[in-house]
């Protein structure tokens, strides 16, 4: 059994005990110090059943109906997920509808394959909105570490906020070299060496190594960090800051777990969303691709103009089904004892 699947394996054993009401109760109470009722017991584990039987279907599936059988997985675990972190929430009084929203996307596929980077979704009430509320848009990282060392957390973005699938998938470490190939360029990024913040004046020290000094203005750019400058620490670079609301931090986890941290421009929204958010939103974008430009999905994989894209949207596909069951576990476990 290579890495992939065996971690992939060892994920699905952690979810399963989310389909049990003596470990989901357990668990519940651990976090919030309440008893959990038999009725969202079963609403819990009913999400965790169908995601487990969507993941499962779409792992064998064919790439013409891959995508959507994903997204149902990816939606049915952030609405188990989002019953277990807030007490408040019942399944009938969530949010209805995804909480993304296409936005003119057939104008923009009229034009082509090539008009799929610039396929937008805009923020709304329903699913995705609640997901970020019930995590608090907080993401449990690993910094050179098999285990989750530390965590960081950012403002929810706005109600009508708008992403774009190419700006999403330009900060996702794990697809890069697919990205490379579909856009024939690279998106420059940083390995975090530390990030901490100097008792005495205040600022923020981000330490990065200085082999990726020609990339400094391009991760830091003074429009999102004023004032900011960049001092020589032996092999690495540390940026200090007054603030460190503009990093952007992503996570490369790799086959075997083994995370390292990168850093990539800020947008210029100055929006955050994490690597959790960012898998929630690619598989939405392959999703409704596939489920409502059927053609257009399937011409990706046809030796058409523009197709460049069929290895990052396999790539991206093959990323969900391992990530994002794997952080949602990472999000089940916590808190840490670091965040005490």
């Amino acid at each position: 059994m290579n890495g992939q699947a065996s971690s992939t394996l060892s994920t699905w054993y952690v979810l399963r005990e989310f389909e049990t009401r003596d470990i989901t109760a357990r668990s519940y109470k651990s976090r919030h110090s309440l008893e959990l009722s038999a009725a969202k017991a079963r609403e819990i584990s009913s999400n965790f059943v169908q995601a487990r039987e969507y993941f499962r279907n779409a792992s064998g599936a064919d790439f013409t109906v891959r995508p959507l059988l994903l997204y149902y997985g990816v939606a049915s675990l952030s609405r188990g997920l989002t019953l277990f972190l807030d007490p408040t929430k019942r399944e009938t009084s969530l949010e209805q509808g995804h909480g993304l929203t296409t936005h003119v996307w057939g104008p923009k596929l009229s034009n082509g394959l090539n008009e799929i980077g610039n396929l937008q979704v805009r923020l709304t009430k329903g699913l995705f909105h609640d997901l970020l509320t019930s995590t608090g848009n907080r993401f449990y990282f690993r910094h050179n570490s098999s285990g989750v060392n530390w965590s960081i957390g950012a403002t929810i973005p706005s109600i009508g906020s708008e992403f774009m699938l190419q700006e999403i998938t330009a900060r996702i470490p794990d697809v890069s070299d697919q990205f490379s190939a579909w856009t024939g360029e690279s998106f420059p990024s940083i390995e975090l060496t530390s990030l901490g913040v100097d008792g005495a004046s205040g600022m923020y020290r981000i330490s990065v190594p200085k082999r990726d000094e020609e990339k400094i203005d391009n991760v830091f750019p003074v429009t999102h960090f004023p004032g900011r400058s960049v001092v020589e620490d032996g092999d690495s670079l540390v940026v200090e800051s007054t603030s460190a609301d503009g990093v952007f931090v992503a996570q490369r986890v790799g086959w075997l777990n083994i995370g390292d941290v990168v850093l990539y421009r800020p947008l210029e929204s100055n929006l955050y969303f994490t690597p959790l958010a960012a898998c929630f939103m690619v598989s939405f974008f392959l999703g409704m691709l596939c489920r409502y430009f059927p053609t257009t999905w399937i011409n990706i994989a046809r030796t058409e103009k523009g197709d460049a894209f069929y290895p990052l949207a396999t790539r991206l596909l093959d990323w969900t089904e391992e990530a994002f069951p794997a952080m949602v576990v990472d999000v089940l476990r916590g808190p840490y004892d670091f965040e005490t």
